[in-house]
């Protein structure tokens, strides 16, 4: 689904970038959300209208982050959403919270957290999920959350 080589977050094959219409407010992290579907499967609209209907084996993904900070422990507003090119995000300048994933099985919909060592280095997955201190700068304000 993602990967980490290097300062990328790459995508996995055949996964899609997508954006909402209307985002939900996320203590400002920025998001990067994919959809995964099996190679020859699409989705379709149920027959109410209000509804998409997922194959199974279909994956959403969600990827909290703000931008890094001046020193370890701050970060900034990253409002936006991601920029993805040739497959990929630079994840330079940014600190990865939480990646989450909605896998379509056969008996419904399972939520799978992982959470973003410190290092950034792998997520891992956390059923809880974790509670991390931040430091958010916002040119001369700061706020400890």
């Amino acid at each position: 689904m993602l990967e980490r080589q290097g300062d990328r977050l790459v995508l996995g094959k055949s996964s899609v970038v997508y954006d909402l219409n209307s985002a939900l407010f996320s203590d400002y992290t920025g998001k990067l959300r994919t959809v995964y579907m099996p190679d020859g499967m699409s989705s379709s609209l149920a027959q109410d209208g209000d509804r998409i209907i997922f194959p199974v084996g279909t994956i959403i993904s969600k990827t909290f982050y703000y931008q890094s900070g001046a020193n370890s422990g701050e970060v900034k507003k990253s409002d936006t959403e991601a920029p993805v090119e040739n497959g990929a995000m630079d994840i330079s300048g940014v600190k990865l919270v939480e990646t989450r994933l909605l896998v379509r099985r056969e008996t419904g919909w399972d939520a799978l957290p992982y959470v973003w060592n410190d290092a950034q280095t792998e997520a891992i997955l956390s059923r809880t999920g974790d509670l991390k201190k931040f430091t958010l700068t916002d040119g001369d304000q700061r706020h400890d959350f």
